[in-house]
């Protein structure tokens, strides 16, 4: 399992960024806002065959991070603030400590890219590389169970679109 702390997280090429991190009681959930400023290149993903660019200048990515789920959502917006496309990691935990906040990835990841004709693609990764940790005694059958049934409820929420964590960054894209 691998320990991954959000100041941390998709910043790569990322030379200048502002982060804000606050706390939501009423979701037991911590939001998080990267203002990228400057980067060496633009982050551009094309999984879909579409190239979709998540990370540039002026870009913002927003994090929420809920404590009492088993998965964190990762949304990315360009500068003028349009949704590019989420990435929802399946953890074990999300938490904070020493006044960082981190979690525990299992591994098993799922993808929502708003492609350009407004349609969105749902794309579930690195099953393989799940079963192989769980191969490897990286973690245990039950970490593999639960990745597996966090990913079906997962499926759920995002096809009927009422994953309140992902409603929440569009919110939160709205007053910054």
């Amino acid at each position: 399992m691998k320990k991954k702390y959000i100041k941390d997280t998709y910043l790569r090429e990322v030379t200048d960024v502002d982060i804000k991190i606050t706390k939501d009681d009423a979701l037991n959930a911590y939001t998080v806002i990267k203002k990228i400023n400057s980067t060496n290149e633009p982050y551009i993903s094309n999984h879909t065959g579409e190239d979709i660019c998540l990370i540039d200048d002026g870009y913002y990515v927003i994090e929420q991070l809920p404590l009492d789920e088993k998965y964190l959502v990762r949304a990315f917006f360009n500068k003028d603030k349009v949704l590019k496309g989420y990435y929802i990691d399946i953890v074990k935990e999300n938490a904070l400590e020493n006044n960082e906040l981190y979690y525990l990835d299992l591994y098993l990841d799922i993808t929502v890219d708003k492609l350009a004709n407004g349609e969105s693609l749902v794309m579930v990764w690195d099953a393989n590389e799940l079963k192989s940790a769980l191969e490897a005694g990286k973690i245990t059958k039950e970490d593999y169970v639960l990745a597996h049934k966090e990913l079906v409820k997962l499926f759920s929420s995002i096809a009927n679109e009422e994953n309140i964590y992902m409603l929440k960054c569009l919110e939160d894209i709205k007053n910054i």
